[in-house]
């Protein structure tokens, strides 16, 4: 045996061990997410957050075979056939009377629902200005429609809704403190340091109150509406299991 076939048959045992070690640790790796009840102003709300990069949030619509999958049941099955399971879910903004996305959507960079600029119109979408929930490959994003192309050959995944909650830390001008105009009501938000925060409220609220839990409890500088008495909120880890629904888009966490 010669010297550099010595050598080789030496380090051969620690090159595989190496590699042994290096699949081991990706298969294990696993999604982070904090999930809590918070009180604000009085009302109660369950809080999902996560930061992105890093955990896995994604945009789910259709299932491989095309078929739309509307539900948390149909989501986490279909995670369930890439050897995946669902942490969380919730529904992606709004949705047609065919569960189709209102507005935008994007999917693993793919564009499948154009952007809708139109600032009029009846419903909560057009209540301006609205917006849009965008991942990029180094950020997480609440903008407003108008903004939305500054991301564009960017997008990874993306959900237009509205009305906006807060735009640069301030709460939408068209949101009364006091209004009677309660629901369920869901959203999402970002604080410029890759954290996400997804709520929906467990009583009925209105925009404003809504609105604060974004700004001043999760310190978000930015915040989406996303639906409301439909909305619903798929988390285990804090006691929510209903698997139901019949959404357009969802949004996710799988591990």
């Amino acid at each position: 045996m010669t010297s550099n076939t010595r050598k080789l048959a030496l380090l051969l045992p620690c090159l595989l061990s190496s590699l042994a070690f290096g699949q081991s640790s990706k298969a294990t790796h696993k999604a982070e997410l904090k999930a809590e009840k918070v009180t604000s102003k009085g009302h109660r709300f369950s809080v999902v957050s996560a930061h992105w990069p890093g955990t896995p949030i994604a945009m789910y619509w259709k299932s491989r075979d095309g078929t739309k999958m509307k539900s948390f049941t149909a989501l986490e099955n279909e995670a369930g056939t890439r050897g995946h399971h669902l942490l969380f879910a919730t529904n992606a903004g709004m949705f047609t009377e065919t569960n189709d996305p209102c507005g935008l959507y994007v999917e693993h960079g793919n564009k499948l629902r154009p952007l809708v600029k139109r600032t009029s119109g009846a419903g909560n979408f057009f209540i301006q200005p609205n917006g849009v929930f965008l991942l990029t490959q180094t950020g997480a994003h609440v903008v407003t429609t108008a903004a939305v192309a500054t991301y564009d050959r960017k997008i990874l995944y993306a959900t237009q809704s509205g009305p906006m909650l807060v735009t640069d830390g301030v709460i939408n001008s068209h949101f009364t403190d006091g209004s009677s105009n309660l629901n369920i009501r869901s959203g999402v938000g970002t604080d410029g340091k890759g954290n996400v925060f997804f709520a929906i409220s467990e009583d009925l609220v209105n925009f404003y109150d809504f609105a604060l839990l974004f700004r001043d409890a999760l310190h978000c500088s930015n915040a989406l509406y996303l639906d409301g008495a439909i909305s619903m909120m798929y988390c285990p880890q804090i006691g929510l299991t209903d698997a139901g629904g019949n959404f357009g888009a969802m949004i996710g966490i799988e591990e």
